[in-house]
């Protein structure tokens, strides 16, 4: 499992820099979809989501290649601290009302960092 995980550190970082992006373009609702802070019409919803589709792929050929980069560099133990620092901030992000500094996110990061910098 851990050569897996290995092998493919680099797209799961990749991922999840894509998730905490993802929230930039637009977010959907049950009832709405929104972008820039503003409700869209069903017309300009379409239009926001089309662009943002070969937007977002283009942005992740640069971000994967940022971790191909990095993740020869480090350890297991550091990129899954990377991984837990970007997954945090990813479901920080995802959900409008949740903050980025509480209690519990801050021990999450602390986790990650140590993971991070000390193995």
């Amino acid at each position: 499992m851990l050569d897996l995980i290995q092998e493919n550190l680099d797209l799961m970082l990749t991922g999840s820099t894509m998730a905490l992006f993802g929230g930039i373009f637009y977010t959907a609702t049950a009832y709405s979809f929104n972008s820039g802070g503003k409700f869209c019409s069903k017309e300009k919803a379409l239009l926001i989501f089309l662009i943002s589709i070969p937007l977002s792929g283009y942005i992740t050929l640069f971000v994967e290649e940022f971790w191909q980069g990095i993740t020869p560099q480090f350890s297991l133990l550091n990129m899954l601290g990377a991984v837990i620092i970007v997954g945090m901030s990813a479901v920080n992000n995802s959900v409008k009302n949740w903050k980025y500094t509480d209690e519990k996110s801050l021990v999450i990061y602390a986790i990650g960092v140590i993971l991070l910098f000390t193995f």
